[in-house]
């Protein structure tokens, strides 16, 4: 069983406009390009708050979806403005779980929840091809940004 941390939870932010692409014949958003979003805002987060990519494949890890989830609750339509919200929900010893609330604002301002997703991602030695202990320094750089 992995052991757990305390959720840390201070979000951040990142927006999609819906092109005529990214829907099907109905103008509705494809469900799939909602993992398309969690994927770049969690890629985001983790460059910002942790360090960029590169920098942790240069120390032998990588950082793995091992199971994700989202539930739909409102559909995206062409041209909406699509704001992903991004945030740790749980730390355990390997593993890092991240919570994504989309949402859009309609014409009066007020936000609609479109869609909630997590993804639980598992630190990987490279050479060894197995889970890791999430290091210290991914540790301290979120608990840093907790506390900003």
């Amino acid at each position: 069983m992995d052991e757990k941390y305390v959720p840390i939870g201070k979000p951040k932010f990142k927006s999609f406009k819906v092109y005529l692409a990214q829907t099907d014949a109905t103008e509705i958003v494809y469900y799939a390009k909602y993992l398309e979003w969690m994927e770049a805002a969690r890629m985001d987060f983790l460059e910002e708050v942790i360090a960029p990519f590169k920098e942790i494949l240069q120390q032998n890890l990588t950082i793995m979806p091992i199971k994700v989830n989202c539930d739909y609750k409102r559909p995206g339509l062409l041209g909406d403005i699509v704001e992903v919200e991004t945030k740790v929900i749980e730390l355990g010893l390997t593993t890092v779980t991240l919570k994504n609330i989309f949402t859009k604002t309609d014409e009066s301002g007020k936000k609609i929840l479109m869609a909630e997703g997590e993804v639980t991602l598992v630190f990987l030695d490279t050479l060894k091809k197995r889970p890791t202990k999430v290091p210290d320094f991914a540790i301290n750089k979120l608990k840093t940004f907790e506390a900003l």
